[in-house]
């Protein structure tokens, strides 16, 4: 599986949906329609999501063993 990219917000701990979906290689659309759901690890901070990337990279290690 390829490396995700990591943006600045990716270095820094914490992501927009856009970095959240850059690091993923999801279209953003996808990102917060998950995050609105509540599929994704994310926590709105007023009007603006914000996912902790540490708990996407579990999430997505989950997602993994999940299906294997």
């Amino acid at each position: 599986m390829p490396r995700p990219r990591q943006s600045q917000g990716a270095r820094s701990g914490l992501m927009t949906i856009e970095e959240a979906a850059e690091y993923l290689r999801f279209h953003p659309s996808t990102v917060y329609r998950l995050a609105r759901q509540g599929a994704i690890p994310a926590v709105k901070v007023g009007k603006q999501w914000r996912i902790h990337r540490q708990t996407l990279d579990e999430w997505v290690q989950k997602q993994i063993s999940g299906n294997s």
